[in-house]
């Protein structure tokens, strides 16, 4: 979601801080580079823009809901995926994003890595085991104000620093009649959890049974755990008929 600011009155100064620091009213600029070959796909890429996430900042006087904000951010990343023979492979990705100027209430800059190995099985199905670290440079403030916890949940900073495993299985569509993916993040210090499933029945040419499932668990005070009222389950049953153009 993007939240620009003309969306709200924002206040000019908020507790000595210009809230005009963090709103970029600046286009966004990209540059990407993309390499293959030799069983080797890398990519690196910069981004300079305003943010797709919103931020928030407490309203003036208090009491009142606080305004969301579209920040300025530099984002640099890196991902990679080798081939191992014809079974196994290896992938991984990284990304650093800076705020531009102050950065909004609660939040720091952060990194983020990704760095797992692979396994194609018969029958269209691939396993996934991966190492996922987070790292926020923010004020480690016991008792954020309401923008500030706002903001750690939606921008996964409710913790400075995470480690967790991800274990997964997927089977991408037209593989078979059931298609979609499972996995489990477990964090290595044994303070949250977050369950995943998509998955698509294909019954017949016209009916497709979805379901979707997703459960966090842990601590408030954890990444996994502020999620906890994003668990939902859904089942959809849908039909189609006739033919396209």
């Amino acid at each position: 979601t993007v939240l620009p600011d003309g969306i709200a009155s924002i206040p000019a100064a908020l507790g000595g801080r210009r809230v005009a620091d963090q709103v970029s009213h600046q286009n966004t600029q990209a540059l990407r580079i993309d390499y293959a070959g030799n069983a080797l796909d890398a990519s690196i890429s910069i981004v300079d823009g305003p943010s797709m996430n919103p931020a928030f900042v407490d309203a003036l006087p208090p009491g009142y809901a606080p305004h969301a904000i579209q920040p300025g951010v530099r984002i640099v990343g890196a991902d990679f995926s080798a081939a191992l023979g014809d079974r196994w492979g290896l992938r991984g990705e990284f990304a650093s994003t800076s705020f531009d100027g102050r950065a909004p209430a609660g939040l720091g800059d952060f990194r983020y890595a990704v760095l797992g190995v692979e396994r194609h099985i018969d029958g269209g199905w691939l396993a996934l085991a991966q190492w996922v670290h987070r790292r926020a440079e923010r004020e480690p403030a016991s008792l954020p104000s309401l923008a500030g916890a706002l903001n750690r949940a939606v921008w996964f900073q409710t913790e400075a620093r995470s480690d967790a495993l991800y274990l997964g299985l997927n089977r991408a569509q037209f593989e078979g009649a059931l298609s979609g993916n499972v996995g489990v993040l477990q964090t290595l210090d044994d303070r949250g959890r977050a369950w995943f499933a998509n998955v698509a029945w294909r019954i017949d040419d016209h009916w497709n049974l979805l379901a979707r499932w997703q459960h966090f668990s842990g601590p408030a005070d954890t990444n996994l755990g502020a999620l906890r009222r994003d668990s939902l389950v859904m089942l959809e049953l849908r039909g189609t008929w006739g033919g396209s153009r």
